[in-house]
Formats: C-alpha cells, structure tokens, sequence
C-alpha cells in the first residue's frame, strides 16, 4: 500500500466549484467537471485545450485540475 497526500472529498468538490464559476468556466470553455476522488483531482471538459486554456489551470490551480479536450485543433 502507498500512501499519499491527496486533497479531501470536500476540498475537491469545492474545487470543483470553483472551476465552475462563471468566470472560470468562460475563460477555460469548460463543457463538465468532476472531482476523480482516487486520483486527488477535478477533471474538466473544455472545448479545446490551447495553450492559452492550460496556462490559466495552470497558474491558477496548478496540477489539481486537469483538462480533457472535446475537440482536437485542426493543422491547415
């Protein structure tokens, strides 16, 4: 068994909120969230992940919430 240092039920779920406020959810495009409980993170789908989008998770939350992108950029 390994033991580690993960966020609470609670504090992820608040997280989770957090990223699901207005101003949040605008600025990253997210479409769903949910905490992952085992892992210690909030999962979001945003749209598209653009550097932009990952730069704001990032300095804003750090390695607590990680992005899934919906659509995939098209190279033209």
């Amino acid at each position: 068994m390994v033991e580690r240092d993960l966020p609470t039920e609670s504090e992820l779920h608040a997280l989770q909120r957090e990223v699901n406020e207005p101003a949040a959810r605008e600025a990253l495009g997210a479409v769903a969230t949910w905490s992952d409980g085992r892992r210690g993170v909030v999962m979001t789908t945003v749209w598209v992940v653009e550097p932009a989008v990952t730069a704001y998770a990032r300095d804003r939350w750090g390695d607590q919430v990680e992005l899934l992108g919906t659509l995939q950029p098209v190279e033209a």
